[in-house]
C-alpha cells in the first residue's frame, strides 16, 4: 500500500513539474527516471526532492541542470541541519541574483557554510533572509564573500540574524543613494 501510495504521489508530482519544463516525451521520460535514480541515493525523501526540483525549475534553473542543483542543496542540507526546499531556493535565489551559473551552485554552498559556521546563524535564517540583500549587494558591486563575511561578523558579535542582514542591506541602500 505504501509503495502504491508513493508512486502515485511521485506520478503525481512529476506531472506537475513537466507542465513547466518544455521537453519532448523522451526527454521527460529520462528526466523521471533520472529523478527516482538520484533518490536511490539520497538522503532526503522522494516528497522533498520533486518539491525541490519543482521550485528550483519554476525559477528559472534549466530542467536538465536541475538535478546537478538538487546534490549540491542536499549536501548543504545535510551539513547544516536543514531542509532541502530551504536550501534549494537560497541556493537558487542567490545564483540568479548574482547572475551564476548552475556548475557554481558547489562555491555558493561552502560560502553559505561558511557564514553558518563562523557567524551565529542558521541554514533556516539564512534562508529566509538572504533574498532581502543578495539583489540590493549585487547591483551595488558588492561581492557574495562581502556579504557573507558581513553577515557572519554582525552575527558573531550578537546581533540577531535577521536585523543583521536588515542592517547590512540598509547599509548597501544608503551608499547607493544617501
Amino acid at each position: 500500500v505504501f509503495a502504491a501510495k508513493t508512486a502515485g504521489d511521485f506520478d503525481a508530482s512529476f506531472r506537475q513539474i513537466s507542465t513547466i519544463i518544455d521537453a519532448s516525451d523522451e526527454d521527460l521520460a529520462g528526466f523521471k527516471a533520472a529523478i527516482l535514480d538520484y533518490a536511490q541515493g539520497s538522503t532526503q525523501p522522494l516528497e522533498q526532492i520533486t518539491t525541490a526540483l519543482g521550485n528550483a525549475i519554476g525559477s528559472g534553473v534549466d530542467w536538465s541542470k536541475s538535478l546537478e542543483l538538487i546534490g549540491k542543496a542536499e549536501k548543504l542540507a545535510v551539513a547544516t541541519r536543514s531542509d532541502l526546499d530551504s536550501t534549494t531556493k537560497v541556493l537558487v535565489s542567490t545564483l540568479n541574483s548574482y547572475g551564476l551559473q548552475i556548475g557554481e551552485a558547489g562555491k555558493v554552498s561552502d560560502l553559505f557554510f561558511k557564514i553558518i559556521d563562523e557567524g551565529d546563524i542558521s541554514m533556516g535564517d539564512l534562508a529566509n533572509s538572504f533574498a532581502k540583500v543578495a539583489p540590493i549587494a549585487k547591483i551595488s558591486g558588492v561581492s557574495l564573500e562581502e556579504v557573507g563575511a558581513a553577515i557572519a561578523t554582525l552575527t558573531a558579535s550578537g546581533i540577531k540574524p535577521a536585523e543583521s542582514i536588515e542592517y547590512l542591506r540598509g547599509a548597501i541602500s544608503n551608499i547607493i543613494s544617501p
